[in-house]
Formats: structure tokens, C-alpha cells, sequence
């Protein structure tokens, strides 16, 4: 078995060589692919949303922004989304029946176009004077007034005129402003009223586009197991999560894809991880994926996803793990926030301040190669591994190997022993 490529090992050793080479092998663990047996066939693409921390902020080193854009052209995301006001774009509009201001997203959406894979627009948030917070448009956690949503609506379509290129609108982001302190939960009743003005108004204009929505964050990191406590770490999905989501299923005019949002740790849990915990959560990503696939049939995007701060090497293998979980699960479109150093740790290439910058980190060779061979039509077989903290994925091009373990780890694959370094993701082709 030929080794196609290794996409991670900790600590940094010598070029092309993985992991910390003086690390005890340890135990030997049993692993397969049954090559006679497809469990699915694949759908799951990977894409990127650009923020106000990417390859077009304005102190950027402008030599580190063309390797970062000659990266993302490689990696060939299948989609690049963007917000329409925040996260880079500016203020679209001061004043009611005021001029739309086009400058800011019209840059955006033009550097979106010049990498050339499809385009989605987040339609997020609204000028100020629509919004619940007086007249700021920056303060994000504010929605616009109910008395608003018809213009809100209206500016949607404004935007989808504008850019008839962009297929996919994605409604909201993560309940912003709808959060009902009185109940301890989301009003998804007021947010369903505002979706629905939007998906009528964008299928009035044109019904071929493509809208979905909720962009729920689904909290919860799951480590009671662990001897945590509270609503924090409870398992995913949380019942009033699950509230909401059968809501808004239930009273949409109509999705043409369902949005969510996770973690691998709840964003508001204050307990203490070691890397070993943080990696063993990211089953959860398969397990919400199949809880909301019974509730639905369609498309599931992960509108946001992240792992958690460590090493490089450390994020590789947990965004390995999680779209590995995904994919066998479901999902059908995931897209990595900011893929760009200097936000927040889930980036795959280094920051484009640093006039060095712009370089790919592990997670960028791990999603490349998802999109490689374990894209649309690709059949994904059968494996199996005697441990938790050894993943298989196969499809009929390539064969990953992840450890999700600190440690160096043998695997004997089908009967061949291969070596892993800590946190290494090994991608093997298929022998013929």
C-alpha cells in the first residue's frame, strides 16, 4: 500500500515525514475496508464563508494574499459564501428608501467570483435603521424590527438582482436578536415570520434559487459522560433545540436546504478540556446530522463548525474526524469559517498580515483531500476499527487512516501494519 500522502503528525518533524519519530508504536489496532459493501453514496461538499479576517482585509500582505488565493483555487471549495452587511461588507443602506450602498459588497462578491467556485450569500445582518438596536447597524446580536421584515425581504431580492450568479441564500445567522430572555429560548415563532417573508419574496423573484435557513446553533458538547454538569454539556441535540427546529420544520412555506451551527465544545461551556476529551466530541457531528435527518429530508448544511485551539496537528486530525462523522451521516454541504489564521482556530492556511503568510496548515491538505475522494458520487465503503480513537474512511479512490489519539499508533489495516504518528491523517490510494 502506496502512501498517497500524510496529512498531519505532531509534533512538526522534518518535511514529508509525520509525527514525533522518537514516540513509542504501543499497541497494534485492527482495522478493514469491505470493499463488497457501499453504505452510501457521498454528497458531501466542503466550502468556506470569507469574513472581515480573509484573503481581502485591508492590511493584508498582498504577496501572502496571492498564496492564499492560489490555495483556495486548488482546494476547490465547492461553494464560498459571504454575509451581506458585517464580517467585511459594510452598511447597505442608512436610511429608509435610501440609496443602496453597493461598494463594499460588490468588492467582495467580485473576489468571491475572480476564485471561481459557486457563490452562496448569507443574508445577515440589516442596515441599522431596520434593527432593534436604534439605528446601529454593528451591533450583531440585534434583528430587525418585526414592522421591518417586508423591508428586509425587499432588500433580499435587491441583492439577488444584483448578483443573479449567487444560487444559494442562506437566511439569518444564528437567531441574532431572537433570543427571548422571558422563555430561556429562541423566539422561533418571530424568526419563522421573518424567514418566510424572505423565501416568499426570493422564489416571487426567482423560483429556481435556492434558500434555506434556521442556522441554529445546536449547543450542548456532550461530556456528561465525562462527569460534567449542566445544560452546557449536555448531549446534542438539547429538547429545546429540538423544539426549535420542529418549529421552524413545521411552519416554513418552504427550505430548500436546513442550516446548523456547532462547536466542538458548546460555546458556552467553561470547563476545562484536555485535547484527548476535546477530540473524543467529534462523533457529535454525526450523531446531530442523523438526529435531524430523522426529522427531515433536506439537504443539511453546516453553516459553521469548529474544532478547538491546539496545534496544528491537533486540528487536522479533529476536522478529519468531524467531516469523516458528517459525511457518513448525511451531511450534504459544510462551510469552514474563515479558512484564513487570525479569527478563530479553525483556519487551514496562515495568516495573510504576516508577509510570510498564506501557507497551508494540515487542515488544509485534510479538506483537499475530502473533496478529492470522498466527494459527490463518490462510494463510501464499509470499515471498521477495534478503536474509537482510530477512523477509517474509504471510498473506491482513496483510503484515510485518522488517529485521533497524542500517541503514535500502529494499525493493521486489512492485514497491513501501517504507522501513525500523534494526530497524524494518512490518505492511502486504492490498490488496484
Amino acid at each position: 500500500m502506496l502512501v498517497l500522502g500524510v496529512l498531519g503528525g505532531h509534533p512538526a518533524p522534518a518535511a514529508g515525514q509525520g509525527g514525533n519519530t522518537g514516540e513509542s508504536w504501543g499497541m497494534t489496532h485492527e482495522a478493514g475496508v469491505d470493499y463488497n459493501v457501499v453504505e452510501r453514496v457521498s454528497d458531501f461538499q466542503l466550502g468556506i464563508t470569507h469574513t472581515h479576517k480573509g484573503v481581502d482585509q485591508a492590511d493584508a500582505d498582498s504577496t501572502a494574499v496571492e498564496r492564499a488565493k492560489a490555495l483556495l483555487r486548488k482546494a476547490s471549495p465547492s461553494f464560498q459564501n459571504t454575509h451581506i452587511i458585517g464580517w467585511g461588507p459594510g452598511n447597505l443602506q442608512r436610511e429608509p428608501g435610501g440609496e443602496i450602498l453597493w461598494d463594499s459588497l460588490d468588492r467582495r462578491i467580485n473576489m468571491m467570483r475572480e476564485l471561481g467556485t459557486p457563490m452562496v450569500v448569507t443574508l445577515c445582518t440589516a442596515p441599522g435603521w431596520m434593527k432593534t438596536s436604534g439605528g446601529d447597524t454593528w451591533k450583531m446580536n440585534t434583528r430587525p424590527k418585526q414592522e421591518h421584515f417586508d423591508a428586509f425581504a425587499e432588500l433580499c431580492v435587491e441583492v439577488a438582482k444584483r448578483y443573479p450568479d449567487v444560487r444559494h441564500f442562506q437566511v439569518w445567522n444564528e437567531f441574532k436578536g431572537f433570543w427571548d430572555k422571558s422563555r430561556n429560548t429562541w423566539n422561533t415563532e418571530l424568526y419563522t415570520e421573518m424567514y418566510n417573508k424572505v423565501y416568499d419574496a426570493l422564489k416571487a423573484h426567482d423560483p429556481t434559487l435556492q434558500v434555506g435557513g434556521l442556522y441554529l446553533i445546536i449547543e450542548g458538547t456532550g461530556s456528561r459522560h465525562l462527569g460534567y454538569s449542566g445544560w452546557q454539556t449536555a448531549e446534542p441535540i438539547t429538547p429545546r433545540n429540538l423544539a426549535v427546529i420542529k418549529y421552524w420544520l413545521d411552519h416554513k412555506h418552504g427550505a430548500d436546504f436546513i442550516c446548523i451551527d456547532k462547536g466542538l465544545k458548546d460555546f458556552h461551556d467553561k470547563n476545562p478540556y484536555s485535547a484527548h476529551e476535546l477530540i473524543s466530541f467529534t462523533e457529535n457531528f454525526g450523531s446531530i446530522a442523523r438526529q435531524v435527518r430523522e426529522l427531515t429530508g433536506l439537504p443539511i448544511w453546516w453553516s459553521e463548525y469548529y474544532a478547538a485551539s491546539g496545534t496544528p496537528y491537533q486540528r487536522g486530525a479533529a476536522f478529519a474526524s468531524i467531516y469523516n462523522h458528517m459525511l457518513r451521516n448525511g451531511t450534504s454541504v459544510a462551510l469552514l469559517w474563515n479558512p484564513i489564521a487570525g479569527e478563530v482556530p479553525c483556519q487551514m492556511i496562515t495568516d495573510v498580515k504576516d508577509p510570510d503568510g498564506g501557507r497551508a496548515e494540515p487542515h488544509y491538505a485534510v479538506f483537499q483531500a475530502f473533496q478529492e475522494h470522498f466527494g459527490p458520487g463518490r462510494p463510501i465503503y464499509r470499515t471498521w476499527s477495534s478503536s474509537d480513537r482510530i477512523e477509517v474512511l474509504a471510498s473506491d479512490s482513496a483510503t484515510m487512516l485518522i488517529n485521533k489519539y497524542d500517541v503514535s499508533a500502529k494499525v493493521r489495516l486489512n492485514g497491513k501494519v501501517i504507522k501513525l504518528r500523534p494526530y497524524e491523517v494518512r490518505v492511502m490510494p486504492v490498490e488496484s
